[in-house]
C-alpha cells in the first residue's frame, strides 16, 4: 500500500479514513509483536549456562558404573537434548521475526521510492531500532 499524503487523507470519506486507520493499527500491532519477538526471550543468556551445568554434572556424577549413574546419565543427556532443541527453536523464531521485519522495511522503502515522494510529504511512522 502506497503511503498517502495529508491532502489525500483529507479527501477520503470518514468511513474510508476509519478503515485506513484500522489497517494501520493492525500493521502497527503486527510490527510491535514482531519487534517483541525479535528482541528475544528472557532466558537467552541463562540457557547456555544451564546447558553447561547439565553437561558438567552429567559427566561428573556418571563416572561410576552403577544403574543409578547410568539412569542419571540417560536423564541428563535427554534434558540436554531437550533444552538445546528449545533454545534452537526460540532462536529460529527470533530470526523469523527479524526476517519478516526486514522484508516489511524493504517493501516500504521500495513503495516510497516507487511513488517518488519525499518522507515529509507522506504519513509514515518513525523508524525504531532494535
Amino acid at each position: 500500500m502506497t503511503p498517502l499524503t495529508k491532502e489525500q487523507m483529507q479527501k477520503l470519506s470518514p468511513g474510508q479514513q476509519a478503515d485506513l486507520a484500522v489497517l494501520e493499527l493492525q500493521r502497527a500491532k503486527k510490527r510491535h509483536r514482531l519487534l517483541d519477538q525479535a528482541r528475544g526471550y528472557r532466558g537467552q543468556n541463562i540457557v547456555p549456562g544451564v546447558l553447561m551445568g547439565i553437561v558438567l554434572s552429567v559427566f561428573l556424577f556418571s563416572a561410576k558404573a552403577s544403574p543409578v549413574h547410568s539412569m542419571l546419565l540417560f536423564t541428563g543427556l535427554n534434558s540436554l537434548l531437550l533444552l538445546t532443541m528449545f533454545h534452537a527453536a526460540l532462536i529460529n523464531r527470533r530470526l523469523d521475526a527479524l526476517m519478516e521485519l526486514l522484508e516489511d522495511e524493504l517493501q516500504n522503502a521500495a513503495q516510497i521510492t516507487k511513488s517518488g515522494g519525499g518522507k515529509d510529504a507522506q504519513l509514515s511512522e518513525p523508524q525504531q531500532s532494535l
